[in-house]
């Protein structure tokens, strides 16, 4: 398989409280991980509401719990609204911070990347990761400092 960073860009280099990182453009196998853990969530939340219902959970219930789920999994793909929601999220931009370092810092793990996108990085991190895969709807650079970014706690992008 073609790596799309031939296609579009080459790895973007980041820095965040004094670290380099170097961010990648998605493959098609990132964007189907992201499908996989939105259609999952679903199914997941139901079995925990079947659990807490216990002897209450009737067969017409079970059934309708498994075939709303089913509907929430059904909207989850690429391009859904429900997908495009998530990617705009904390947990979504963590999520694809983590599969866009994955390849060139194969030590860090998922709760790193997910501690370093707070309420106050998520603009960063967003732009960012649309600059490392050519998804840029606008001329900001973020490898260039912004004022809000000299703050403590926000990353520095040179």
């Amino acid at each position: 398989m073609t790596e799309l960073s031939t296609a579009t860009k080459a790895r973007l280099e980041i820095k965040f409280e004094g670290k380099s990182y170097w961010l990648t453009p998605f493959e098609l196998e990132d964007m189907g991980e992201i499908v996989k853990k939105l259609t999952t969530i679903p199914f997941e939340d139901m079995a925990r509401q079947m659990e807490a219902l216990g002897d209450k959970l009737t067969d017409a219930l079970s059934e309708q719990m498994l075939a709303h789920a089913q509907r929430i999994a059904d909207e989850s793909h690429v391009g859904s609204p429900r997908f495009e929601g998530h990617l705009g999220t904390v947990a979504g931009v963590s999520e694809m911070l983590f599969l866009s370092l994955r390849r060139n810092h194969p030590d860090i793990t998922r709760k790193e990347a997910v501690g370093m996108v707070t309420v106050k990085t998520l603009d960063f991190w967003r732009r960012s990761l649309d600059s490392a895969t050519g998804f840029e709807d606008d001329d900001s650079d973020p490898t260039q400092e912004s004022e809000t970014e000299s703050q403590p706690d926000q990353p520095t992008g040179d």
